[in-house]
């Protein structure tokens, strides 16, 4: 198995310790109800050669941290309502999107020495805030589609 989408279920903990995908290099999990341990863990072990990964969570829900330290991501898309995603470590990664509900997501990047892109997706009048190693970029965002920023 190269690509999964795991759709509108749920997880539980027990499942997901026993989740073994060691070729597994595209993870969609839309919708699906499972803890954020259960998360880091298919992120950092289950799937040890993943590359690109989306998250969908419901409007209602908060993720508390997202931890991510991962040597093969190349690409994240999340949609999160509200909740912190911090990016410990991603040597290989390139793009990080978010989408247009993730209006309240804390973003920090502290190691990721290959992110060229910044997607992000977001209602009007609407601000974000994105934290790159030390320095704190803001924007404000006028359209519903916002090019991809570029981080030197």
């Amino acid at each position: 198995l190269h690509t999964v989408t795991l759709t509108q279920c749920h997880l539980a903990d027990y499942l997901v310790q026993m989740l073994r995908l060691p070729v597994l290099k595209k993870l969609a999990l839309v919708l699906v109800d499972l803890s954020v341990a259960s998360l880091h863990s298919i992120i950092h072990s289950s799937c040890p050669a993943l590359q690109r990964l989306v998250l969908v969570f419901g409007l209602g829900i908060h993720i508390p941290c997202l931890k991510i330290k991962s040597p093969h991501l190349v690409s994240i898309g999340i949609r999160c309502g509200h909740g912190e995603l911090v990016i410990e470590d991603a040597p290989s990664l390139q793009r990080l999107l978010n989408d247009i509900i993730s209006s309240n997501l804390q973003i920090t990047v502290m190691s990721a020495p290959k992110l060229e892109t910044l997607g992000k997706f977001h209602d009007f009048f609407s601000e974000s805030k994105v934290t790159h190693n030390p320095t704190v970029i803001q924007y404000l965002v006028f359209s519903c589609i916002c090019p991809s920023k570029q981080i030197s």
